[in-house]
């Protein structure tokens, strides 16, 4: 499992927002992954994001349809969770994926991620990359990976 924190994209983030109303403004976004070795900056346009984006064959953005919460962690931190999101791919070559990014419902970047190390999906064992998303905070996320 990997653990990475997501830096919110510019001016997009609302400061200041209370966990449940940031978990409620989140419902119906998307998370997209991106091609290695392409990892945003917060001012990264739209545009930049989607020519990076992973083309593999079967690979789609995975909606979060709900966060559920709050929950409590083992430190007592509040957080909302998305549920399992699976991303696989047919290409039989894959792609090596860096980072990604959570859009909102109306389509704009609000946050990305990055792994470290970079992940397989897809190829020759037909990799999936399985994860969760997290709302810990407004101006970080966290993302959990299961690989």
């Amino acid at each position: 499992m990997a653990t990475v924190n997501s830096p919110v994209f510019g001016a997009s983030g609302a400061l200041g927002a209370e966990l449940g109303t940031l978990a409620t403004t989140l419902a119906g976004a998307k998370v997209h992954l991106l091609n290695s070795p392409y990892v945003p900056l917060s001012n990264a346009l739209p545009a930049d994001l989607l020519a990076h984006e992973v083309t593999a064959a079967g690979y789609a953005p995975q909606t979060v349809t709900a966060f559920t919460g709050p929950f409590n962690d083992q430190s007592g931190q509040r957080y909302y969770h998305s549920g399992t999101l699976i991303f696989n791919s047919t290409d039989p070559v894959g792609a090596t994926v860096s980072s990604g990014w959570l859009e909102n419902a109306g389509g704009s970047p609000y946050l990305y991620f990055t792994f470290d190390p970079p992940l397989l999906l897809g190829g020759p064992v037909g990799a999936n990359i399985v994860m969760d998303v997290e709302i810990t905070g407004v101006i970080t996320g966290k993302v959990e990976v299961v690989a």
